[in-house]
This record gives C-alpha cells, structure tokens and sequence, in this order.
C-alpha cells in the first residue's frame, strides 16, 4: 500500500477531502528531486503517526504540511487562506520550534532549549508534529546524509524523547 493510500485509510472519512487537498498541495510544491530523495513520503509519514495518535484533522493537515515555511517559503497567509488559520499557525509554530532546536543544539543546555521549545508552542499540538517528523526522518534515515541524522539524531534523543515522554507519546510507532 502506497503511503497516501495507508495515511487515508487511518483517519475518518470526513478528513479525507483536506488531506487529499493537502498532498495535492505538496506535490505541487515539492520538486522533482525532493521527491525522488523521499521528501513527500516523509510528510505524509508524519500524518501517519499524527494519525495513529488519532489527532485532529488540522493537526494531521499541519502534520503534512509542517516543513512548507521552512522549505518552500510558503506564506503563512497563504496556508490560512487555503487551509485555515489554525493549520497555518501550527506550521508557522512547527517552522520557529525547528529553526530555534537547529540553531541552538550545541550552544545552550538541552533543558533551557527544552522550556524555550515549550514557551514556542502555543498548545502542544506543533510539538507532536515536530516529535513524529524526527521520529519519521529516523525511521527512514537512508534518505538522509550522515551529518544531518546525526544532528537530527542528537536532537531526538536529547530535546523530543524527553518532551514526548512527558506528553504521554512513548507508544507511538
């Protein structure tokens, strides 16, 4: 079963249309060489283990689309208008949570990076998303350089595992 196949199996039925509309979305901002490299695969195996969570749809939305700002430049504006305001506002919180966590994973203890990560999202819903985006970039890290797992893979263990472990998210696959 194909990942979007497997993602929309998941959820209710009446997901199914934003969800679609999401990946359509995506595909049509992805280039063609992030999609060979597993780009698209890794968003929507996000929404599969938001989904599994049996969150939200706009959290399994946001889920798909939570690397747009960082990658694509996305205006937040225009997520809002073709999503809703409260899918632009969990990606833009997912977008600041991963720029703060990268910038400063070797300059500040892991504990200050972990309040300030906290204090960035609004409720917990953009944490989840960032928690199963790494657990997703781990999982199929062949698609990844060396450098980057390890920094990823640091960050996961160091500043996520803790954090997910607090939000009860230990069983998630």
């Amino acid at each position: 079963m194909d990942t979007k196949k497997e993602l929309l199996a998941l959820v209710p039925k009446s997901y199914s249309a934003d969800i679609e509309k999401a990946i359509d979305f995506l595909q049509l901002t992805c280039l063609p060489e992030e999609i060979k490299t597993g780009k698209l695969d890794h968003l929507i195996h996000t929404g599969i283990v938001l989904s599994k969570l049996n969150l939200d749809k706009e959290v399994i939305v946001a889920g798909l689309l939570h690397d747009v700002l960082t990658d694509d430049k996305t205006a937040y504006k225009e997520l809002s208008e073709r999503f809703n305001p409260k899918v632009a506002e969990l990606v833009r919180e997912c977008h600041e949570i991963e720029t703060v966590i990268e910038g400063n994973i070797n300059r500040i203890p892991v504990e200050v990076l972990s309040s300030i990560v906290l204090s960035i999202a609004v409720d917990l819903e953009s944490l989840m998303i960032r928690i199963a985006a790494i657990l997703t970039v781990l999982e199929h890290s062949s698609a990844y350089n060396n450098a980057k797992i390890k920094i990823l893979a640091k960050i996961g263990k160091e500043v996520y595992l803790p954090l997910a472990m607090k939000l009860g998210m230990s069983g998630i696959e």
